[in-house]
């Protein structure tokens, strides 16, 4: 385990004198305004969103073989100690990577986490599977010549089979590409693509009201695995959103509506 990531991390902190926290977490390579543009205009909890190592305006601190769940789950622990906010009831928000972050959050003991929002969850009981393949075609680019694979993934069977489905996630594969943050970038492609995530959600403790987030038409993010994700979780709601194919505002505004309901529905509870 490494030390350092509290005093170097970049995150958004709202309304921190909120009795309650949403710790809301980003993706793999994404960074902290991803996740906020889904927590926008919910007010009866405080929010933290973190830029995770590697990530955003967050440097990569330690090795990669600490870009593990449980090694980011301990980073953002000790953030929210660093910040005063352990001790608070929590709320997590994942979105693909982030979920599992957000599920181990769940599943240790160091934060009071009463509720879980999983959206786009993407990884299985399998490390690497199929419907990621295009986080590794990257990663290959990258390593072989950062400067020329954005141009030469457009050639590939992988991109092309994406970008007939979804051309979001196409663009999003490209963005990938961009070559910025390298060695980093591979690492965080390859490390991150292998993680596993759904024996481990059997674990979230029954106390834990989860709600698991599917997006329609996304190859990266396969409505099946928010189906075995919400399989999996002991208690959990499930939702289904226009994926980013139907704009980006109308993916956003159906995800955040669900948020909210879902923290209202805890309040009445």
């Amino acid at each position: 385990m490494t030390a350092g990531y509290a005093r170097a991390a970049r995150y958004d902190l709202i309304r921190p004198d909120a009795e309650e926290l949403l710790v809301a977490v980003h993706g793999l390579t994404g960074s902290r305004g991803q996740v906020l543009t889904y927590t926008e205009g919910i007010t009866r909890v405080g929010v933290l969103a973190p830029d995770l190592r590697g990530h955003g305006e967050t440097a990569f601190a330690g090795e990669p073989d600490d870009f593990t769940p449980e090694q980011l789950a301990e980073d953002v622990e000790d953030l929210c100690d660093r910040l005063g906010l352990a001790g608070r009831a929590v709320h997590v928000l994942g979105v693909s990577l982030g979920a599992v972050v957000a599920a181990e959050l769940a599943v240790r003991s160091h934060l009071e986490v009463r509720s879980a929002v999983f959206v786009r969850p993407a990884h299985t009981a399998e490390p690497s599977p199929a419907h990621l393949t295009g986080n590794l075609v990257v990663a290959d680019l990258l390593e072989a010549d950062a400067q020329t694979a954005s141009a030469r993934l457009l050639d590939t069977t992988e991109y092309r089979r994406i970008a007939n489905r979804s051309p979001s996630t196409a663009a999003n594969l490209r963005e990938k590409a961009e070559g910025r943050r390298m060695p980093e970038q591979v690492w965080l492609l390859r490390r991150g693509t292998s993680w596993t995530a759904i024996d481990r959600l059997a674990s979230l403790p029954r106390t834990v009201d989860a709600l698991v987030v599917a997006a329609e038409g996304d190859p990266l993010h396969p409505v099946g695995v928010a189906d075995a994700w919400s399989a999996a979780v002991p208690r959990s709601g499930y939702a289904t959103v226009p994926g980013r194919d139907a704009g980006r505002d109308v993916h956003v505004r159906a995800v955040r509506e669900q948020v909210r309901v879902f923290l209202e529905d805890r309040d009445r509870s």
